[in-house]
């Protein structure tokens, strides 16, 4: 948001609006406390992308979206990139092809594999499989952006586990228990 405090103080009605009229959408009441958590959780998004976002989601959701579903809507770019994938992921489902987008395979294993989609009806395939191919692609591109933020785009970082993300936030401090050969705990 803008750091013009007159500017400011108008996007901070414009979302207090946005956040209302999402709410009553869904028979909900924007409580001050409700308001106030999906600012502080989108805050660093444009204004004109939460109004856009928030209108998407009256469209769109069949629940009350929490923050995260309100970022993913203000992503094209990750909407658009499952859009484009969805072919290759419905000639791979009717064995046809292969998936060559590693996130696309990743949501596409998320559902149950190639080989469930496969033996999905093609019109609950092209409904549900869709959406749900959509939602777990923006998920993952969602994932690997937040990722990306504190640092750890590159897998080989990560692959300590959660140990290690810890250790690594920590300052550099190892927190992670040491293992022998054998996986066994070492003091």
């Amino acid at each position: 948001m803008q750091n013009d405090p007159a500017q400011q103080i108008e996007d901070e009605v414009r979302f207090a609006v946005a956040v209302g009229e999402l709410a009553a959408a869904f028979g909900q009441t924007a409580e001050p406390t409700l308001v106030d958590a999906y600012f502080m959780a989108l805050e660093d998004l444009g204004i004109d992308a939460i109004e856009k976002a928030c209108k998407d989601a009256i469209r769109t959701c069949e629940f009350f979206p929490r923050p995260v579903g309100i970022r993913r809507l203000t992503s094209p770019d990750a909407k658009s990139r499952a859009l484009d994938a969805w072919p290759e992921v419905m000639k791979a489902a009717g064995g046809n092809g292969t998936i060559t987008d590693p996130i696309a395979a990743k949501a596409v294993q998320n559902m149950g594999g190639v080989k469930r989609l496969g033996r999905m009806e093609e019109e609950i395939l092209r409904e549900w499989g869709r959406k749900r191919f959509e939602e777990l692609y923006q998920d993952a591109c969602e994932q690997i952006e937040i990722r990306q933020r504190l640092g750890y785009d590159e897998p080989k970082r990560l692959g300590a586990g959660i140990a290690g993300l810890i250790g690594d936030m920590a300052g550099g401090k190892a927190m992670a228990a040491q293992t022998d050969e054998g996986g066994n705990v070492e003091s």
